[in-house]
């Protein structure tokens, strides 16, 4: 349920701020940027999602930083912290 939940936030997230890619449809965003491999960890007040390096890695970083401060009330309040895997 909390990568369901994740994934949906980041397609959401993406297609709503950078800009050029709002044309795209939802199974385009999540091809593109959410069907990325990685790992999930649940902390006391974080959740960190930890992705494998690709491509279109940099933009999601940069673009999943702008809410690293939000808290989350289906995450009973935790803060997501989006960071890329050292190695492939």
């Amino acid at each position: 349920e909390i990568s369901f939940t994740i994934s949906r936030m980041r397609i959401v997230l993406l297609k709503n701020t950078v800009e050029r890619y709002t044309h795209l449809s939802d199974a385009k965003i999540y091809e593109k940027f959410v069907a990325i491999q990685g790992t999930i960890s649940i902390e006391a007040k974080e959740i960190i999602v930890d992705m494998k390096k690709r491509r279109d890695l940099p933009l999601i970083l940069e673009t999943m930083n702008n809410y690293k401060n939000t808290r989350y009330d289906s995450f009973k309040g935790r803060t997501m912290k989006f960071t890329g895997a050292t190695s492939t």
